[in-house]
C-alpha cells in the first residue's frame, strides 16, 4: 500500500515542479513514507530520521514524514527538530504547498471521501512488468490488535471507471501485472455503478462481521467479484492479483470468478491470524476456526490447485499454551504456499491496548513465534516439492535475486512463488522481463524453485494444459524440450508426473506385471503392443510407454521376459514418435517402483521447424490460431 502512496506522492510532486534527486544526501526534500503496523516499523523510521539530521543529512534540508506514522505520532515527530512537515494518508494533496512554505507544518485530518481516483500514479521504470492499483482506502473491521482504522479512516472505494482506466491505461503501456490493492481490498463497493448483478453483500459462510451495516449491506452497485472480471477483461494478457483481503468477504461468487477467468491469479491470501477461537474472539475476527478450515476447503475445491498465504501473530493477549498449539495444527493442516508470521506488537490507541493485558512475556513470543516458522516452512517445503515435474506458468521479472550463475533468469507463477531457469528457449529466443512462459520444474531448492523454459506463453490466460480426469499439466513434445540444458548428455531427464496421462488409460487395470508382459508380447502391432488405438497421437504413445514401463522395467520387474517386454515397448513407441524425438534406453531410471526420470534426445533444428509450422496454421474458421503440437 505505501508503494502505490508514494507513486501518487510522485505525481502530485512532480506536477508542482519537483524531481527526484540521485539520493537522500544530495535532496533539498526527502520524503519518509511510513508504517505504524508494527513498533519495529516505526522504530526504523526514528533511526532514519536521526541520521537525516546527522551525519546522513544536508544542511538546510527539509524533511517530510508521510502516511500511517504521521497520522499515529502527529506532532511528536517535531521533537528534537527531527522532521519538518508531517502528512497524514487522506492529506497528500496538500503536501506541495507545505513544502513551499518551508514552515514546520502538520495535515493529518482524516477525510472519508478521499480516495486519489483522479491522480494517475507516477511509477517508476525498472518495475514496468507490475504495478499496483489502488481500489479501497481505509477499513471498518475494528479487529482489536489493528492500528489501520485509526491511522487510515473508514472504508471507501473508487469508482469502478477510474480503475478500468488505469488498468487499461497500465496494459496498453505493457504492464503484464497488476495487483489491486486495499486495507479490506475484498469489501470493495461502488454503490453508485449500475451493476450487472444487482446483489447485496454476502460474506464468507459461517462469518460475522464484528462490524456490520445492514443498510449498506442492503445496497446494490459494484462489489469485488463484478470488479475482478471487468479489470481482468481490462487486460486480457496480463495477470490479475489483489491484496489485502479479509476471509469473510469471500463468498462463493468471488471463489468462482477467480476459478473461471484465466488471468486472474489463482492465489488468495486467507489472514487466519490465529487457530483458537478464544484468541479469534478477542481480536474481533468474526469467525471461528471451523469456519475459517470450511472456508480453506472450499477455495481448494471450487479453485484447484489455489496457492494460499496468511498471517499469524504469535503471542496475543491471553494466548495460553493451548491456543499456540491449536494455531500451530492449523498452519500444519493447511500447508500455506507463503505467510506472515510476528509476535505480537502492541500498539497505541487500539482496543486491545486499551483493554487487554499485553501478558505473554517476550521470550514465550519468541520461542512460539519460531514454531509457527517452523510448522510454516515444514509445510511450504513440501508444497513446493509438490510443483517439481509440473509445468507452471511464469512472468519472466529479470536477473535472480541471488547470483546463481550466467544467463538465468527468475520470475514468478500463480502463487507468487519464485522460480529460476535459462533465459534461453529450445527455439534458441530468449526471454526478457514481461514476458511469459512455460517452465517446467526440475527441483526444489527450499522455497525457489529450479526448471527450464519449455515456451513462451502468449499471456496470463494461456495455461499449460489440464487432464480433465487427473489433473495433470502437459504440453505435447515441446516438455522435450527441458533436456536442452542439461549438464550431460542425454541431456536432463523430466519426472514423470509432468508427462501427461494416457486417454486410454493403457495398462492402468492390469493386476499384474505378469499380464501386462503377456499382453505386450503377444501383440502383433505397435499400437497393440502399447495398448491404444491405431490412430493415436505420438503424444499417447509415448505416455503409454511411460505407464507400461512402470510395470515391466527390467530394473524393477524380475519376471525373466521383462527385458524382451520392455524392448517391445521401445520399438513401438518409435513406430509412432516425431523424428526429432528419441528415447534413450539407457537413461531410464527407477526409484523404488515409480519411473522418475525419461531421457528424451532432442533435435533442436527440426523441433524448431515443427513449432514455427504449427504457430502458422489456420484455424477451420480461417482465423490463424496458436496449435498445441
Amino acid at each position: 500500500m505505501n508503494v502505490a502512496d508514494s507513486e501518487v506522492v510522485r505525481t502530485l510532486l512532480r506536477g508542482d515542479g519537483l524531481r527526484e534527486a540521485e539520493s537522500a544526501a544530495s535532496a533539498d526534500v526527502v520524503l519518509l513514507n511510513t508504517c505504524a503496523i508494527r513498533e519495529k516499523a516505526e522504530q526504523k523510521v526514528w533511526t532514519r530520521l536521526r541520521d537525516l539530521r546527522g551525519r546522513k543529512g544536508k544542511e538546510g534540508q527539509t524533511v517530510a514524514v508521510l502516511g500511517c506514522m504521521a497520522e499515529r505520532v502527529k506532532d511528536d515527530l517535531f521533537r528534537d527538530g527531527l522532521a519538518d512537515v508531517v502528512v497524514g494518508p487522506d492529506a497528500y494533496r496538500k503536501l506541495p504547498a507545505m513544502l513551499r512554505d518551508r514552515e514546520q507544518s502538520i495535515d493529518v485530518t482524516l477525510d472519508r471521501s478521499e480516495n486519489y481516483a483522479d491522480v494517475l500514479p507516477t511509477r517508476v521504470e525498472h518495475t514496468a512488468h507490475g504495478a499496483f492499483v489502488s481500489i479501497q482506502r481505509g477499513c471498518d473491521n475494528a479487529c482489536s490488535y489493528c492500528i489501520v482504522p485509526y491511522v487510515r479512516g473508514r472504508e471507501r472505494s473508487r469508482s469502478v471507471q477510474t480503475i478500468l482506466d488505469e488498468v487499461a491505461s497500465l496494459y496498453d503501456s505493457g504492464v503484464r501485472e497488476i495487483t489491486l490493492l486495499g486495507q479490506n481490498v475484498n469489501s470493495y463497493h461502488d454503490a453508485t455503478t449500475e451493476s450487472l448483478k444487482q446483489q447485496p453483500r454476502e460474506y464468507s459462510t459461517g462469518f460475522v462481521p464484528f462490524v456490520k451495516s445492514d443498510k449498506k449491506d442492503s445496497q446494490t452497485g459494484v462489489r469485488f467479484a463484478e470488479l475482478l472480471e471487468r479489470c481482468a477483461a481490462a487486460a486480457p494478457d496480463a495477470r490479475l492479483r489483489f491484496t489485502s483481503p479479509h476471509p469473510k468477504d469471500f463468498p462463493d461468487d468471488v471463489l468462482e470468478t477467480i476459478a473461471r477467468t484465466p488471468n486472474i491469479a489463482k492465489q488468495i491470501h486467507m489472514p487466519a491470524q490465529s487457530g483458537s477461537d478464544q484468541m479469534l474472539r478477542r481480536m474481533r475476527r468474526g469467525y471461528t476456526c471451523e469456519a475459517y478450515r470450511s472456508l480453506i476447503q472450499r477455495a481448494r475445491a471450487v479453485i484447484p490447485d489455489v496457492a494460499l498465504s496468511s498471517d499469524f501473530i504469535a503471542g496475543f493477549c491471553g494466548e495460553s499454551h493451548e491456543d499456540h498449539l491449536r494455531t500451530l495444527r492449523l498452519i500444519e493442516d493447511v500447508r500455506y504456499d507463503m505467510a506472515f508470521l510476528f509476535a505480537y506488537s502492541s500498539r497505541e490507541k487500539t482496543p486491545a491496548a486499551r483493554r487487554l493485558e499485553d501478558d505473554v512475556p517476550s521470550d514465550i513470543k519468541k520461542k512460539r513465534l519460531q514454531e509457527l516458522i517452523d510448522a510454516f516452512r515444514t509445510g511450504r517445503e513440501a508444497r513446493s516439492r509438490e510443483r517439481v515435474g509440473r509445468i507452471h506458468l511464469i512472468l519472466v521479472e529479470g536477473a535472480p535475486r541471488r547470483d546463481r550463475g550466467a544467463d538465468l533468469v527468475s520470475g514468478r507463477d500463480d502463487g507468487n512463488r519464485v522460480h529460476v531457469f535459462p533465459s534461453s528457449l529450445p527455439d534458441g529466443t530468449e526471454l526478457l522481463p514481461g514476458d511469459f512462459a512455460h517452465v517446467l520444474v526440475d527441483r526444489a531448492e527450499g522455497a525457489t524453485l529450479i526448471g527450464v523454459a519449455l515456451r513462451r506463453a502468449a499471456g496470463a490466460g494461456d495455461r499449460p494444459l489440464v487432464d480433465a480426469e487427473t489433473g495433470a499439466e502437459f504440453f505435447i513434445d515441446e516438455q522435450t524440450g527441458a533436456s536442452r540444458w542439461a549438464s550431460e548428455p542425454p541431456l536432463v531427464a523430466a519426472a514423470s508426473s509432468a508427462r501427461p496421462p494416457v486417454a486410454t488409460r493403457a495398462f492402468s487395470t492390469r493386476a499384474t506385471a505378469g499380464d501386462a508382459i503377456e499382453e505386450i508380447l503377444t501383440a502383433a502391432t505397435p499400437s497393440a503392443v502399447l495398448g491404444i488405438p491405431k490412430d493415436a497421437t505420438g503424444r499417447d504413445a509415448r505416455d503409454a510407454f511411460l505407464t507400461a514401463s512402470r510395470l515391466v522395467h527390467p530394473d524393477i520387474c524380475a519376471d525373466a521376459r521383462a527385458g524382451a517386454a520392455f524392448a517391445a515397448l521401445v520399438e513401438a513407441y518409435d513406430a509412432f514418435a516425431p523424428s526429432d524425438v528419441k528415447y534413450d534406453i539407457s537413461q531410464a531410471e527407477f526409484q523404488g517402483d515409480a519411473l522418475t526420470t525419461a531421457a528424451w534426445m532432442w533435435d533442436d533444428a527440426a523441433a524448431a521447424a515443427r513449432r514455427h509450422k504449427a504457430r502458422h496454421t489456420l484455424d477451420d474458421d480461417g482465423s490463424t490460431g496458436r496449435s498445441v503440437m
